[in-house]
Parts: C-alpha cells; structure tokens; sequence
C-alpha cells in the first residue's frame, strides 16, 4: 500500500457518526449546538441537509473543530467523481462515500483524487434499506452478504480501505480483510431497535455492532429521538474503544 493510502486511511479511528438532516439551516445550526467537539465524534451530512447549506457553514464548522462525513455517495464517470472528491475536500470533508458500484475506473480516480486532497473515501456496498429481494429485483446474481464482499472486495483492489456496510455483514467483511475501516448504517441503541426508521432492513444494536468490530456506528434518529440526548451521546462515546 502506498504512503498516500496509509495517511488516507489513518484518519478512520473508532469513532462515532451522529446524523444530522435537519430541513432548516436553523434548525441544524440548533442542533449542532447541542453537540460536544469531541476527538470521536464526526458529524454525518447527508442528502436532505447538504443543499441547505453555505460555504460559510462549511467554513464555521471546521474552525469549530469538527469532522465532517459528507455523505454523497458519489456515482458517475470517474473525471466527475473525482473532481467532486476534490469540491468536498476544499469544503472541508474528512469523509466522503462513493458507491462501490462505481467500477474499477471511477474508484481508481476517486481514490487518487482523495489522496491528493487527504479525505478519507468511504466505500458504499449494499444501502441498508435493500435485502435479498430487492437484490433479485435490480439484478444482482448474488446474495447481500456476496455482493458486499464483492464490492468491498473491489474496493480494495482499488486502493480503499474503508467502507460502509450494515452490522451484519461487519464478520464476514473482517473475516477475509482484518484491516478495512466498517462504517456501519442500520444502528439502534438496543436490542429492541427502538428508534431505527424502518426503511433500514438490515439493523443491529450499538452494542452488537461494536462487539462484531464496527469502525463507526451511525447513529441517527435513535439518538435524536432519546428522552435524553445529552445523556445518551455521553454514554455512546465512552462505550466506544
């Protein structure tokens, strides 16, 4: 593995990824001030949120000392992954996902772009919404668990080392490649799953998760729907490794 890959990857220590999609900027901006700067959390963008806010949001954020995990998931020919890889980065992204999907030449372009820039690529396997039905339907030959350590699979070839897939697939992952980062999707605060939407299929505990050897839990509306969120982010971060 290149010296460029080894820094790439160092930054994806046992850490906890906490959702934020609010609908408002003021909304999120009430959020984070709920949120301690602390060296094992990183703060989770995605979809709905992102197109909200503002360089200057971006700019605030950083200077305050947290993490961002911009969660894109980049799919498309490998010039406009890369230079969006880029775009993040001068945004101030620590992490940013890419389906594995993508192919050979669109993570091979990714990836060098992160390099360059010092983010850290999160591979994106199988969505945690989808099970084996919808894998049959959209045409994949195999199963979920196959198709993760495939696509991880070519991740790796392609110079990745961390990736996102759900807490049940985090033994298999780890049983072939002991060395990829999990970033894990799909994740209750208990057995019950109390608090998991039910478009993510395939869940698991915090606990669970952690014990299997999770990287990152992600953690969303569990969290923020608890009786007592100080409290319950408290304890999720001291309970981390």
């Amino acid at each position: 593995m290149s010296a460029g890959v080894e820094a790439s990857t160092s930054s994806l220590q046992p850490s906890l990824a906490v959702v934020f999609d609010q609908t408002s900027r003021a909304d999120f901006w009430k959020a984070i001030e709920r949120v301690p700067c602390h060296p094992k959390l990183v703060l989770k963008l995605g979809l709905r949120l992102l197109p909200l806010l503002e360089p200057a949001d971006f700019q605030k954020l950083r200077s305050q000392g947290f993490r961002l995990f911009i969660d894109v998931k980049l799919h498309d020919i490998p010039s406009q992954v890369a230079d969006a890889v880029k775009t993040w980065a001068d945004f101030g992204a620590s992490f940013v996902t890419v389906h594995l999907s993508g192919g050979r030449a669109m993570l091979e372009s990714a990836q060098k772009a992160a390099e360059a820039s010092k983010v850290e690529l999160l591979g994106v396997s199988i969505l945690t919404s989808l099970d084996e039905g919808d894998l049959r339907e959209i045409g994949y030959a195999h199963g979920v668990e196959a198709q993760v350590q495939q696509l991880i699979g070519l991740g790796w070839d392609c110079a990745l080392r961390s990736f996102v897939c759900s807490p049940y697939e985090i033994e298999g992952v780890l049983a072939k490649r002991p060395q990829a980062r999990l970033v894990t999707p799909g994740i209750s605060l208990d057995v019950a799953m109390a608090g998991v939407g039910h478009d993510q299929k395939r869940r698991r505990s915090f606990d669970e998760a952690l014990k299997a050897g999770a990287t990152m839990p992600v953690v969303g509306r569990a969290l923020w729907n608890a009786s007592d969120f100080d409290a319950t982010l408290n304890n999720l971060l001291e309970r981390l490794p």
